[in-house]
């Protein structure tokens, strides 16, 4: 593992000269390498220069503590105080199409500042520790990630850590929609970024105790059990494998072990609004969801498992990485050496790995199960066991994560330590097809802190560069999309036993104040749209009033009149019946009120 990191730190040294020989003063020089390599190189050093600030932000305590001080601006929380400039970009999805009838290439960014996204759209009032912790840490990264991207020449620059939180520049809103589908740990540029092929086994354990409530610490809804935090950690791997992979799921308890289906190939990624899907894998899914308890209440047959999952490896052409993957509360039979299938587990090369959920229950105290025959086999085939953090179990994805930290480690070995891009996929940043060169970052033990990538729409480069650099990846060797595993695999024992610290653990992580609270109402086409795509502006509000006026005024006096007359008339009727009450209508008002006035005044009338 020493040797990785030091080879880690010559790639970086060598990237990090590239670079300095690629840019001088902010121009770009191509020296004796053709226009595509140098453009290739160049963004392979910048993203590499991320993923190096990110781990040496990861051990900024300062950024922690000072979060509620300078707090994170989220995609789908806008502020009044934004500032943001009208920017050529390839594609803007979200506002009109100007006069030529060509796409909307203009759109308000903020290169002021980083925007964040967070699992699911989550709300700033239930952000899990990991979560906050990452957004504050990484907000650091906006210095480097100004040094990269400009606004005369539009590059979306970004990192995804592993507790779900992504932080991308410049800052660039999405639809209320688009926060709550994406998942940076499920994209297809950070699942490339960390992969080689791979054939995935899950164990897991329907023993008779899997049915137990898990206590509140596991931040479960009421009578959630064991078994369904198992299942959710499984689905959760599932989502998150490559195309070219093999899985299936293997569930076990005292009777035996049972196979929900035989290996499913993982297709390529398909999209929806989005989100990644893989048809192929639903049914499987579905068997998964449906796992129940067993009624016996002896011990899981754990060994029966490994067993049924080491026969079950496909033979295939490439090489591919092996891995058994067990979820157990660990009440299952002790493992016998002379039973344990030990010679078959070195012979392909596989890893095994146990993850135990915590028990509610004393057990002697023995959390790390150190009084049973486990470790000594499991290390036996260099295997691995981890007792996961309740809390942590509500973001599976994070829980697991020595599992990816594995995967990112095989595949830097393959790559060389270099940066690798991605296959050829939809971006939710320009609804256009991109490729992303990445590049994992790690802390000091091996472990994954996530992934930083670089952007690249390559249709949409001028004809000679991009001709350039199509040749480049045909023939320069570029690592790209999901590759064979190393023929030679780093198998290490790691048995956890005794609880992790973790980093900044006497920094108080805020519970308030990490996502800035929104102030902006606008709608998202307001923000967004500028120039020739510009939405057009609603009239000023005394436009409205003067339009009412025009038409009701004249309507209101007309009525008026009319009801004026009307009641006039009914007037001079009602006077006239109360005058002649036998006479339903008068020869002459005018001459019988004369009459009646003489009369009065005791006149004489002449017939």
């Amino acid at each position: 593992m020493a040797e990785f990191f030091r080879n880690r730190c010559l790639s970086m040294l060598l990237t990090t000269s590239i670079y300095l020989l690629s840019i001088q003063g902010g121009v770009w020089v191509t020296h004796a390498a053709s226009n595509g390599a140098a453009f290739l190189d160049k963004k392979e050093a910048e993203v590499q220069k991320v993923s190096s600030a990110a781990s040496v932000n990861y051990y900024n305590c300062d950024l922690v503590s000072s979060c509620t001080l300078d707090c994170s601006r989220a995609v789908c929380k806008p502020r009044m105080e934004d500032v943001t400039r009208c920017t050529k970009v390839e594609n803007n999805a979200y506002c009109p199409a100007p006069s030529d009838g060509n796409n909307c290439k203009e759109m308000r960014l903020n290169y002021d500042k980083s925007y964040l996204t967070v699992p699911g759209g989550a709300d700033a009032a239930i952000l899990q520790p990991e979560v906050r912790r990452d957004s504050c840490s990484q907000r650091g990264l906006d210095p480097t990630f100004k040094s990269v991207s400009f606004p005369d020449n539009f590059s979306y620059v970004y990192f995804g850590s592993t507790s779900g939180a992504w932080t991308a520049y410049p800052g660039r809103d999405s639809s209320e929609e688009g926060c709550k589908a994406f998942e940076c740990r499920k994209r297809p540029w950070y699942l490339d970024g960390i992969s080689v092929l791979k054939q995935v086994k899950i164990l897991i354990d329907t023993g008779n105790t899997m049915g137990t409530s898990v206590t509140s610490e596991f931040k479960r809804s009421p009578g959630a059990s064991y078994l369904n935090v198992a299942i959710d950690i499984a689905l959760s791997i599932i989502q998150t494998l490559a195309p070219g992979d093999y899985v299936d799921v293997i569930s076990f308890n005292s009777t035996g072990a049972y196979s929900l289906s035989s290996p499913v190939n993982v297709g390529n990624y398909t999209q929806s609004n989005g989100v990644v899907l893989h048809p192929e894998l639903d049914s499987l899914q579905n068997s998964v969801k449906k796992l129940t308890k067993s009624a016996d209440p002896p011990r899981s047959n754990l060994t029966a498992a490994i067993i049924k999952a080491v026969s079950t490896f496909q033979n295939t052409a490439l090489n591919y990485l092996k891995l058994v993957i067990v979820i157990s509360d660990g009440y299952f039979i002790p493992l016998n050496s002379s039973t344990f299938p030990t010679t078959d587990i070195s012979a392909l090369k596989a890893k095994l790995l146990v993850y135990r959920l915590p028990p509610n229950y004393d057990e002697s105290n023995d959390r790390f199960l150190i009084n049973t025959t486990l470790q000594t086999v499991l290390c036996g085939v260099q295997g691995s066991f981890e007792v996961l953090d309740a809390p942590a179990t509500a973001n599976p994805l994070f829980a697991i994560n020595s599992y990816f930290s594995y995967l990112a480690q095989v595949h830097m070995i393959v790559v060389g330590s270099k940066a690798t891009w991605s296959n050829m996929y939809e971006s939710i940043a320009q609804v256009r097809n991109a490729v992303t060169v990445t590049s994992p970052a790690f802390d000091k033990d091996g472990r994954l802190i996530g992934v930083a990538g670089i952007d690249v729409f390559i249709n949409e480069l001028d004809s000679n560069l991009q001709a350039d650099v199509t040749a480049d990846f045909d023939t320069s060797g570029r690592t790209r999309g999901s590759l064979p595993a190393p023929s030679s695999i780093p198998l290490v024992c790691s048995y956890q036993n005794r609880t992790v610290i973790p980093v900044c653990s006497n920094t108080p992580i805020p519970t308030d104040g990490t996502i800035c609270k929104q102030s902006d109402s606008r709608s998202l086409q307001e923000r967004v749209c500028c120039n020739t795509c510009a939405i057009p502006s609603p009239p000023p509000p005394f436009a409205w009033w003067r339009i009412f006026l025009a038409v009701a005024v004249p309507i209101v006096v007309i009525a008026l009149s009319l009801t004026v007359l009307f009641l006039w008339k009914k007037h001079k009727e009602l006077y006239s019946i109360r005058e002649w009450p036998d006479q339903s209508k008068p020869a002459s008002t005018f001459i019988n009120i004369d009459f009646f006035r003489r009369k009065k005044r005791g006149t004489q009338v002449q017939g």
